[in-house]
């Protein structure tokens, strides 16, 4: 496993981390396999997107197996009702999931608040506000509930205006090649960069798009920040080739793969010990983009 120092307070995270997207009709035992496999592996840094109790049951279950610390981002805003996905951007009941989450954690986790799913410049300018979800978040922070503070969004605006909010410390967006050539994408990653805003990458498949193989796929836009894309996946198109690809972007310290079962997390760590020959993605990413354009 490879390591990236997290722009923010020199914490050190690993290249690779776990979402659980794809694991909210999973039974608890069958997540903790899952996340246990990815721990044992090193990594270190997992996103809850759900706060479902059979995920948070199946993850705690994980992180309890080992001694180790791991970063633990925790989506404030996300919740659940009648076992099923809840989005709220109600401050108090934000902070009520989210210390629901905490106090299950074990005691060397390192909390992070990451502020759910702000999905376009208006609900930025929104939920920025004095007495919004942002206030939640750096009040959690201030009474020792969280390490610090995050934004998750699928939007390049958003991304640009959380790297220069003093109080946002890490930014979570789509990094893939369907998003290559996006209008000001990279701008966005470097103000990351210049201002310290670590950039943990998701969806670095395009949620699988992009592992098609030789067939007609469609990215749709918010896998993606953008407009929706049709393009013949190239049939040499590898996981660990889009691993390599995020990887290598402005900024980008963490990539979170969406594994749905112990066989995908183990093929995701199986990046860090094939060649680098077989992670080039040079001829690869210039299919997508010409098709793109």
């Amino acid at each position: 496993m490879h390591y990236h120092q997290f722009l923010y307070k020199d914490l050190r995270v690993s290249s690779l981390g776990i979402g659980v997207e794809h694991l909210k009709k999973l039974s608890s035992n069958e997540v903790f396999e899952i996340v246990k496999a990815g721990l044992n592996g090193g990594i270190n840094y997992i996103d809850l997107v759900w706060s479902l109790p059979n995920v948070i049951d199946g993850v705690i279950k994980a992180l309890n197996s080992n001694d180790e610390p791991r970063y633990i981002a925790i989506h404030l805003g996300s919740g659940h009702k009648d076992g099923k996905y809840y989005r709220t951007r109600k401050p108090e009941e934000c902070k009520q999931y989210y210390i629901e989450i905490y106090e299950k954690l074990p005691e060397k986790s390192i909390p992070i608040i990451n502020i759910h799913y702000i999905n376009q410049l208006k609900d930025w300018n929104k939920y920025t506000k004095p007495g919004s979800i942002l206030d939640a978040a750096i009040e959690l922070k201030d009474e020792g509930y969280g390490a610090f503070v995050a934004v998750s969004t699928h939007s390049v605006e958003v991304v640009t205006e959380a790297a220069l909010h003093p109080e946002i410390n890490s930014v979570m967006f789509q990094v893939n090649m369907a998003n290559h050539a996006l209008k000001n994408r990279d701008v966005a990653l470097q103000s990351c960069l210049d201002n310290k805003t670590s950039i943990v990458a998701m969806k670095p498949y395009a949620g699988g798009r992009l592992l098609a193989a030789g067939k007609k796929t469609k990215v749709a836009g918010y896998m993606r920040a953008g407009k929706s894309v049709e393009f013949i996946s190239p049939l040499t198109l590898t996981s660990h080739k889009c691993l390599a690809y995020t990887l290598d972007q402005i900024g980008v310290c963490c990539t979170v793969t969406g594994p749905a079962c112990v066989e995908e997390i183990c093929d995701s760590l199986k990046y860090f010990d094939i060649d680098d020959k077989d992670k080039n993605y040079d001829q690869e990413l210039s299919e997508i983009v010409l098709q793109i354009n």
